[in-house]
């Protein structure tokens, strides 16, 4: 089986293999092209067999206590995000992510990690949401540029955080969505 055929995503194009198209029917969803897949827990998501190596996967977190009082999207959720890059050699799933101790941020590091360890018991989304405007890396690219940070230090939150991370490997540049978003959202409170 191609490694194609076995993506969520109905018409997903593996940009390293003119015309390869996910040939899988049933991920086509109402004939519409996706580029996430629902929220489910990472033992799920690695059960459907529909990670392939560069997917970014978005992991949703609770801040705090915060969360209690806003609910999926509300006040202290926030994603972590990953760069999914196969699974070891006792076929454990590998994700590689930027993380640190909540404490020091400034130190995290660029590290290698088992997908159900990192997810912990959160909810988790295949997340390649720029992949319709963007060129994207193919899959061994996008794991070879991942690997080549890992030790890298260095954290800020609005600059050089998890995400930043994550879209430099799959599409060549930093973007956080999640920062885009909360600055727009102090604009519209300010004006």
């Amino acid at each position: 089986m191609d490694l194609y055929d076995k993506s969520p995503f109905m018409g997903t194009v593996d940009p390293g293999v003119e015309g390869a198209v996910c040939k899988n029917p049933a991920r086509d969803f109402k004939g519409q092209r996706l580029n996430t897949s629902p929220w489910l827990s990472a033992q799920e998501l690695v059960a459907k067999e529909w990670l392939i190596p560069g997917d970014l996967i978005e992991i949703e977190r609770h801040a705090g206590i915060f969360w209690l009082f806003g609910g999926r999207g509300g006040l202290g959720q926030y994603s972590h995000w990953a760069v999914y890059v196969g699974k070891s050699n006792d076929g454990q799933p590998m994700v590689i992510h930027r993380t640190g101790d909540k404490n020091e941020k400034a130190k995290a590091k660029i590290r290698l990690g088992n997908f159900y360890e990192v997810a912990k018991k959160c909810i988790c989304s295949i997340n390649n949401y720029h992949d319709d405007r963007d060129r994207i890396y193919p899959p061994s690219e996008i794991v070879k540029r991942a690997k080549s940070k890992i030790g890298s230090e260095g954290y800020h939150l609005a600059f050089s955080n998890c995400e930043h991370f994550s879209m430099w490997c799959r599409y060549g540049y930093t973007h956080s969505g999640q920062v885009e978003a909360t600055l727009n959202s102090v604009r519209g409170r300010s004006s």
